[in-house]
Order: structure tokens, then C-alpha cells, then sequence
């Protein structure tokens, strides 16, 4: 009898050894399968839905992602957003726009650092003359979204995160070439200072084109000063400039081989932010300036 149990305890033992050995090799296993997710954004709709009801979705295209596309202008980089359809009129200072779900570019809201960029006349704005070297972070949120930012965003929103916060003090720069004499050269300068961070960028860009008259020149530049308030306060300022002038071809069949136009926009833009324990509280007020001119000797 006492042999029975003895051999039934030694069992018991044997047992709950393997079993925590193998729990220990089961735990050691699931630590190397934990990985660190992609960043999480989640927009209020401002009223109570069922998950499968909802018919937008967002997506995020990071800094990294921007550099390793080496795109030049807002339209390039989401070109290949799936939803999302560019309207490209062909020679390089070509009016690019952005349709998400079937909508018009009317009908998709352009926003940079929560400021409303669409042209008030149109409805539209040219997605080329946005530079990649002033974004940090893109936000392509697909669907109907008129209840939180009004007629403009039917078919969705795009809002730009600007840089300047990456923090330390450093120098960038670079230098591209192609064909058809085209060239691009992009400066940018970063510093920190106690709790004021000061970001600087510009570039320049020129193609010659494939077509006669289809020349592009154009010069953008973006400053931005940060100031750390207090621990839940932020204020920034941020200047925006952008000269394009371009040739304009016209139709293959209808030519116009004089025809030049020349875009200019500038914008200041003063932001308060406040971070409470159930809140946000933004301020905004901002000041900015579209010209067009058009000039074509030939056309009478």
C-alpha cells in the first residue's frame, strides 16, 4: 500500500513538472511573439454607431513612408491609396486632384494641421503644389464625413501633419536629377531650445517637360516655431509660402505655345492647443493669400 502511493505521488511530482516546464517554454515562446503595432487613430463620428455601420476607415502614411516613395508633391505619395483615385491632367504643373469612394474633388476635404486648404471658389485645390518635404504625417480617413467637418468632406478627408516637432538639432538635405532637365534640391534645418523647437524647410524644383511649353518652376518654403507653454499647453506659428510658374501646352490637336501661368500662395497659421483630462481645446487663426496670373501673347 504505501509503495502504491509512493508511486502515485512520484507521478504527481513528474507531472507538474513537465506541466511547468512546458509552461515556461510556453511563455518563453509567446514573449518572442509579441511585435509592436502600427499606430491606432480614432475619430469620433459625435453620435452612437454600430461598428459594422460605419462606412469610413482611416489610413496613416508616416514620414519614413514619404521618404522612401520619394515623392514630390502631396498627389504622388497617395497616389496608391486604395479608395483613392488621383485625377492627373498630364504635363507636370498639371492640376492634380483626389476623388476617394467615386466622389468629386469637390467633395474631398484638404486640411493641413486642422486649417481647411480647399480653393472657397472651386471647391478643389491642386494636390502638386503641396511639397512632401513639409509633411510629417498624412491621415486619409474614407467615407462620408460631412457631420464632423461639413459639405466639403461627402467622400472623405485628408489632413497633413506638418513637421517640426521631431525634436534635437540637426541638418538635411538632397539632391535629385531626371530626365527632361529636371531637377530638385530640398534643404531642411531643425533645433531645440528649453521648450521652443524651430523647424525650417525648402526646396526648389524645374523640369523642362516632354512637351514644348509644359516648363515647370517652383520654389516652396515652410517655418515653424514651437513653444511649450506649460505641461498641457502647446503654441505654434507657421508660415507658409509657395511661387509656381509653369508653360501651358494646351491640347495636342490646339496647342498653345505661349500660354504661362504663375500660382502664388501664402500662409500664416497661429495654433493654440490645451490638453485637459477629458478634453482638447484648439484655437486657430490663420491668414492666407491665392494669386493667379495668366498670360498668353499668342491667343489674339
Amino acid at each position: 500500500m504505501h509503495k502504491k502511493v509512493h508511486s502515485v505521488f512520484t507521478l504527481c511530482v513528474v507531472v507538474f513538472s513537465m506541466f511547468f516546464n512546458i509552461s515556461g517554454v510556453w511563455a518563453a515562446q509567446l514573449e518572442e511573439l509579441i511585435f509592436p503595432m502600427e499606430e491606432i487613430i480614432v475619430i469620433a463620428s459625435k453620435y452612437p454607431e454600430e461598428l459594422i455601420d460605419s462606412l469610413a476607415s482611416v489610413e496613416t502614411i508616416s514620414r519614413e513612408e514619404i521618404t522612401i516613395s520619394q515623392a514630390e508633391n502631396l498627389a504622388e505619395v497617395i497616389r496608391n491609396v486604395s479608395g483613392l483615385e488621383i485625377a492627373d491632367y498630364g504635363y507636370p504643373g498639371g492640376i492634380k486632384t483626389a476623388s476617394i469612394r467615386g466622389s468629386s474633388p469637390e467633395q474631398v476635404l484638404i486640411m493641413i494641421d486642422g486649417q481647411v486648404v480647399n480653393n472657397p471658389q472651386s471647391g478643389k485645390i491642386d494636390l502638386g503644389q503641396i511639397p512632401t518635404d513639409i509633411i510629417e504625417k498624412i491621415e486619409i480617413y474614407r467615407g462620408p464625413a460631412s457631420a464632423l467637418y461639413g459639405a466639403n468632406a461627402l467622400g472623405g478627408v485628408i489632413n497633413i501633419i506638418t513637421r517640426g516637432r521631431e525634436g534635437g538639432s540637426h541638418w538635411s538635405g538632397a539632391i535629385y536629377g531626371g530626365s527632361y532637365n529636371t531637377q530638385k534640391y530640398q534643404l531642411s534645418y531643425q533645433n531645440q531650445n528649453d521648450d521652443t523647437q524651430y523647424f525650417l524647410t525648402g526646396h526648389y524644383y524645374k523640369t523642362d517637360g516632354e512637351r514644348e511649353n509644359s516648363q515647370l518652376d517652383k520654389i516652396s518654403f515652410m517655418s515653424k516655431i514651437s513653444r511649450k507653454l506649460d505641461q498641457q499647453t502647446n503654441l505654434d506659428l507657421t508660415i507658409r509660402y509657395y511661387d509656381q510658374q509653369q508653360g501651358l501646352p494646351g491640347p495636342s490637336d490646339h496647342p498653345t505655345p505661349n500660354a504661362e501661368q504663375e500660382d502664388r500662395d501664402f500662409n500664416v497659421n497661429l495654433k493654440w492647443q490645451k490638453q485637459e483630462e477629458d478634453r482638447d481645446i484648439n484655437l486657430m487663426i490663420w491668414h492666407d493669400t491665392n494669386r493667379r496670373y495668366y498670360d498668353n501673347p499668342g491667343e489674339w
